[in-house]
Order: structure tokens, then sequence, then C-alpha cells
């Protein structure tokens, strides 16, 4: 019980880290191969249909010395809210991390805490505009472009270049590069690296399930460094399903039963992992 007391603000923190500053050569390809500037249409043409995904989720995750195995739901409505809600004894929720455009809210139910943030006040995503929109994208296979709603990217957001069998588009801010590994034959993303001011994320994806007649990632690996202290974890979905019916999406909080702690006290429980 201790250690999931420990680890479980990693395992909701987990999405909110990235990137040490790295500059990358950035060369354009010719445009004149119809595979490359048929690309990004072909990966935007991946994007689900449905509005709506709930499913259960295990997820594996190793932060620094500390090993842990948590299972729980996942929902999420476009434009509006992803919602993870991990779980002890495959029933009993120990805390949630909720993110919506406007705020990061992260519940601890066994430590009896709550961080509740809005996306400027974590320096790193207020300098690269990383928000809402950038979780949305890496959880559902989709391109993206930092500082950015919803709205499809187009061919001009990125360089292209040749890898293999596959093509990396790239979007290059003042202290941020982002690199999509893409492959032809599928327009699916392999991989999303992030790059940025204070470490770097590896988002890959494993295999997919049919959603509404698209493919949906249902099994995911995320790998970050932060402040040289390594977080890794696996997600795997199961269960997926439009769900239509989930109307209240957004957590209240009982502010009589939870401290409100600061999300730089949440991050110094991550780096004490290392020790």
């Amino acid at each position: 019980m201790k250690q999931i007391i420990k680890l479980l603000p990693v395992a909701a923190l987990l999405l909110l880290a990235s990137c040490s500053k790295k500059e990358k050569e950035v060369i354009t390809t010719n445009n004149t191969n119809t595979t490359y500037t048929e690309i990004v249409d072909k990966v935007n043409a991946n994007r689900a249909t449905t509005d709506q995904v709930t499913c259960r989720m295990s997820m594996d995750l190793e932060a620094g010395k500390q090993k842990l195995n948590v299972g729980g739901n996942l929902k999420m409505k476009r434009n509006d809210v992803i919602q993870f809600s991990l779980q002890v004894f495959g029933f009993v929720e120990a805390g949630r991390l909720e993110m919506t455009p406007e705020y990061v809210l992260i519940l601890n139910r066994i430590g009896k805490q709550y961080v509740k943030a809005s996306y400027k006040d974590v320096p790193f995503f207020k300098e690269n505009g990383i928000n809402f929109y950038t979780f949305q994208a890496l959880l559902w296979n989709e391109l993206f472009v930092p500082g950015r709603t919803n709205n499809a990217p187009t061919t001009q957001d990125f360089a292209q270049t040749k890898n293999g069998e596959d093509i990396v588009l790239t979007n290059t801010t003042q202290n941020l590069v982002v690199q999509f590994f893409t492959n032809t034959a599928t327009s699916l993303l392999k991989q999303t690296d992030i790059q940025g001011t204070n470490g770097k994320m590896k988002w890959s994806y494993d295999s997919w399930a049919r959603l509404n007649g698209k493919d949906f990632p249902d099994k995911m690996h995320m790998l970050m460094n932060i402040k040289n202290t390594n977080v890794k974890a696996d997600l795997q979905l199961t269960r997926m399903r439009t769900d239509e019916k989930w109307k209240d999406t957004r957590t209240i909080i009982d502010k009589k039963k939870l401290k409100e702690v600061t999300i730089q006290s949440a991050f110094s429980q991550i780096l004490s992992l290392s020790n």
C-alpha cells in the first residue's frame, strides 16, 4: 500500500512531462513524390470518427527504482476531457487524472490530496505550447502542432524526411521539436518523439483495435527522462466502446476530504523516486 501511495502521483503525472533542448537538422524532401505530398492527408483521414471512447486499461509503470502495475478505466470525450481512473484491488479508485482544455486535475484519494492547475501554471507547457490537445492527439494516434487546438494539421506544418519505409514529419518551434514516424503502408503513426527544454519523451504504438470502422491504438509505450529520472509506462486498453451516455464528464472535488497541493510538489514526488 505504501508503494501505491508513493507511485500514485507518478501514474497520474506520467503524461505531464517532457523534454531536453536539442538542435536538429531538418531536411525537407522533394514534394514531387506523391507519397510525401499526400501522407499528411492520409494520416488525418485515419482520425477517429467517434467523439467518445471508454475502456478498461492496464498500466505497467517504472519510475526510477520503483515499479507498479495499476488498472482502471479510461474515458475520453473529444475536445472536452481525458479521464484516467486508477484502481487498486480491481475496483477501488485510488486516484484520478483528469485533463480538460482549461486545467489538469490530479486526485490522490489514498493520500487525500489533489492538484488542480492550468497549463500556463506549468512552465514547460506554457513555454512550449503543450496543452490538452497534445495529450489527446497522443492517445488517439493523431498529428498535432504545439499550441493549437484540435484542428487537423496540414502538409505545410511539417518538414518531411525518409527513414527506411517510414516518412518522418517534423514540426519545430523555438523550444520544441516534435517528430511523427509514419507508416506509409497504413498511414498510421508508429511513434511520436518530443524534445524540449527539460527532458525528452518517446510515445510509440504497438497495436490497434477497430472502433467505428477506424483503427484506434490499444497498446502504447511511453519513455520519458525528467532531470535524469527515467519514467517508463506500458498502456494496454481493452473493452473499448463508444459511450454516448457519459454525460457528467467533469469531476467535482470534495474539498472537505481532500487537501490541495501544488503541482510542483507533485512533480517533486516523481523526482524523489530516483533516490
